[in-house]
């Protein structure tokens, strides 16, 4: 299954906005199993095994769990479009 993992934590804005503009509105559409929401402040390892270094931060996976690429400047309708348009 395609996924998006979207790393945030509670006390950033952009990943509070992100979470509003973003994050919220693809699982309105696609449901949470394609949403993976990610708190790096509670799993700091994760992030840093998957190399984030900033917030947020947004990855693209495909069906075999492997990360594939990072999609943080991907608008949301850039989202939409790998999650597979539902418009």
């Amino acid at each position: 299954m395609k996924k998006i993992l979207f790393f945030h934590t509670k006390w950033c804005p952009p990943c509070r906005n992100a979470m509003k503009t973003k994050i919220l509105p693809l699982i309105d559409l696609f449901g949470k199993e394609k949403i993976e929401i990610i708190d790096a402040d509670v799993n700091p390892q994760f992030a840093e095994k998957c190399g984030v270094t900033k917030l947020p931060a947004f990855f693209y996976i495909y069906p075999e769990q492997h990360i594939y690429m990072r999609v943080d400047h991907y608008s949301f309708q850039q989202l939409k479009e790998i999650l597979g348009d539902k418009s």
